[in-house]
């Protein structure tokens, strides 16, 4: 199954992130991603790429900044 990262902008908003997520049925893992964004920031979320639509609009909804990509398979380092 693919992964999608959600880049968000700190260590401390992606945890918020990663609860509300959660609270919407989403499962999503916190990462530090090797490179850096646009913001500087290393930090964020993998979700399924089934679960991406919801995430979005969830983190959306709570006016949570992001940037998204497309990961690797799940399962694969």
């Amino acid at each position: 199954m693919e992964e999608c990262i959600l880049t968000i902008g700190t260590v401390t908003g992606a945890i918020r992130a990663r609860k509300l997520l959660a609270a919407a049925g989403i499962g999503a893992r916190l990462i530090k991603n090797t490179g850096t964004t646009k913001a500087g920031c290393a930090y964020g979320l993998t979700v399924t790429a089934a679960n991406m639509p919801l995430a979005m609009r969830t983190l959306n909804e709570h006016d949570i900044a992001f940037e998204w990509s497309r990961g690797r398979a799940a399962g694969n380092k």
